[in-house]
């Protein structure tokens, strides 16, 4: 019976072992993006087509947030329009917009943004 005791110690111990290490890993997977890595960007719509957009940075961002860009937002990408929900269809070519992303900027022409945080309206007509 002792053998059996000990046996089932053993396993128990290594599930918990398991169990840890998966949340480990899990905890890691789920952080978002540290502060310093996220960028917000003025921009003027130019184009969108279903989630994707083509759009135009603003004089008032620093060099590296002008010229023309592109991005799909995610079913689950946060819509804003003075910090309420937004619809895609609220967004129109000439909109003026706040795009929060993070991660790399593919450098091709126009440049390609690769993981969008959050989209804000920000015309006050609407």
């Amino acid at each position: 019976m002792n053998r059996w005791k000990a046996i089932s110690v053993i396993s128990m111990a290594v599930a918990v072992v398991c169990a840890a290490a998966l949340g480990v890993v899990l905890a890691k997977g789920q952080q978002g993006p540290k502060w310093e890595e996220i960028v917000v960007m003025h921009a003027e719509i130019l184009e969108r087509d279903g989630t994707f957009f083509h759009v135009n940075g603003l004089d008032c961002n620093d060099v590296n947030g002008q010229g023309e860009y592109t991005f799909s937002v995610q079913e689950d990408t946060p819509l804003l329009w003075h910090f309420t929900p937004a619809e895609l269809e609220d967004f129109k070519v000439g909109d003026r917009i706040e795009v929060m992303y993070t991660g790399p900027v593919m450098e091709s022409y126009p440049g390609q943004l690769t993981q969008i945080l959050r989209i804000d309206l920000l015309e006050d007509g609407k």
